[in-house]
């Protein structure tokens, strides 16, 4: 099995976003023969990436004339290129999330979100699936598995968050997979999910059919 050190999974990824944010702009053509669910379309991730777009090259913008008789052609260009690269990943974050679906298989989920994290569970290692009206409802847990468009980290800068309408409960831990491959273990998803119903109906159908 090919392992890749830390470097090289950084600069990958990168790549994999910069494809991305320039050559992924179409509409996702849906795959009717796939059970597949969105995360995206009721979560305030567009307005939130729309302002950052904003905010970047308005500092962009500032940072050329406020800064260019105060510092050196060269550290001026430093931070252009940061700025640049900060509005590309945006992008390309913004269109990996678009696109990300949540894979009901026949005896699997998959679920990936964007670049940022992924787990990949058996339909027989679930132990419940319910629907939830706020956080206040959810078993609290280190252990948890967030998917949603926006950011967790918006929620601690800015107070943005996407609602919470459903959480997995597992039977016992699960490895999910973060950014550069960081594993950690997980007992419940708490997931911001498009067609709710729907979802939860089709996990709980394969669930009793899984046995």
């Amino acid at each position: 099995m090919l392992v890749l050190n830390k470097r090289l999974q950084a600069i990958l990824g990168d790549l994999f976003v910069f494809y991305h944010a320039f050559f992924k702009w179409r509409a996702v053509k849906e795959n009717h023969e796939k059970v597949s669910f969105t995360y995206h379309k009721s979560s305030l991730y567009f307005f939130i990436f729309l302002a950052l777009i904003h905010e970047q090259v308005l500092e962009f913008i500032a940072f050329h004339f406020l800064l260019k008789d105060r510092f050196s052609d060269s550290f001026i260009m430093i931070l252009q290129v940061i700025h640049i690269y900060g509005i590309i990943y945006l992008i390309g974050d913004y269109n990996l999330v678009r696109r990300g679906r949540i894979n009901i298989q026949s005896d699997k989920l998959l679920i990936n979100v964007g670049i940022r994290k992924s787990i990949e569970i058996g339909i027989n290692e679930i132990e419940s699936i319910r629907k939830v009206k706020n956080e206040n409802e959810l078993f609290q847990s280190t252990k948890s598995f967030w998917v949603v468009a926006t950011p967790i980290i918006c929620h601690k800068l800015i107070g943005f968050k996407d609602e919470i309408n459903c959480q997995i409960t597992l039977k016992k831990q699960v490895k999910a997979y973060g950014f550069l491959g960081i594993t950690r273990n997980i007992k419940h998803i708490n997931l911001s999910v498009d067609n709710c119903n729907e979802f939860v109906d089709e996990l709980n159908k394969l669930k009793i059919y899984n046995g």
